[in-house]
């Protein structure tokens, strides 16, 4: 029985160490200061339905969304050289198929009506400045998917996320000139869905919604392990606005939402900021 053990334990090691890395820190980044973190969540999560429908409840998202920002808030906590963190964009399904329909549940009760994705988006920005954010979001989606091996490195070192356009915040009082203020934007993106596998299949849904592509349903696939139990997926990349230059990117096949400080931190090991 004990060698049968350690047999186990010695393939987990192995399996381990030939899994695929996905957090990356850039070392070649000059050390910068920030006036600010943007960040732009959107977090969904659905189940089987009845038939072909899969079951999206709006009150629950909305609930894990609010823990996940204060567990973000707590880990981002706020420095001397950072004057806040700015929940930008919060959002719910961007990027999924705009056609496909679900089940509308509100407070655990069904609703008439069906919804279509992204199912919310909500803002207190311009939406000229919402399309960018969100449109950043769909790119950091490739990029947070990229395994951080030695081979792939040298692109994740030189590649540049697209930069946001703020200039049309200047004298806005509603977002107090932020157009001037220096800006690492943070995104974070969760899919927990809780599907059976031959549904998934069926589908597709899961695939599309963690493609990349743009807000407006153009989807390109990157090839995720849509196996039974890889389904929940969780992803975080921040960049500086001003070169577009990746700082720190991170990928788990967990909920954010669910995970403890512990796990949050451990998840954020590394995080420049």
């Amino acid at each position: 029985m004990k060698s049968k053990i350690l047999i186990i334990a010695v393939m987990t090691i192995l399996l381990s160490a030939c899994a695929p890395k996905y957090k990356f820190i850039n070392t070649h980044a000059p050390a910068a200061q920030f006036d600010r973190i943007m960040v732009v969540i959107d977090y969904v999560g659905f189940v089987d339905g009845v038939g072909e429908l899969l079951n999206y409840d709006v009150s629950k998202t909305k609930q894990k969304i609010t823990k996940l920002q204060r567990s973000l808030a707590n880990e981002l906590s706020i420095t001397d050289e950072i004057s806040a963190i700015d929940f930008a964009v919060i959002s719910s399904g961007v990027g999924f198929n705009p056609d496909r329909p679900f089940a509308l549940y509100k407070d655990g009760e069904l609703q008439t009506e069906l919804i279509y994705p992204p199912f919310f988006i909500d803002s207190n920005y311009p939406l000229n400045i919402q399309d960018q954010l969100l449109s950043s979001l769909m790119e950091a989606q490739r990029i947070a998917l990229t395994p951080a091996s030695k081979d792939n490195r040298n692109y994740l070192h030189r590649v540049r996320m697209t930069t946001v356009n703020f200039n049309e915040l200047k004298n806005n009082p509603q977002v107090n000139n932020m157009a001037d203020k220096s800006t690492a934007i943070l995104h974070v993106r969760v899919v927990a869905p809780r599907v059976s596998f031959m549904k998934t299949l069926g589908s597709s849904v899961v695939s599309v919604g963690i493609s990349s592509g743009s807000v407006r349903g153009s989807h390109v696939g990157i090839g995720l392990p849509l196996t039974a139990g890889a389904k929940l997926l969780s992803t975080a990349l921040l960049y500086d606005n001003q070169t577009g230059q990746v700082l720190w990117k991170n990928y788990r096949t967990a909920d954010l939402s669910q995970l403890n400080a512990d796990a949050i931190s451990h998840f954020f090991k590394g995080f420049p900021l």
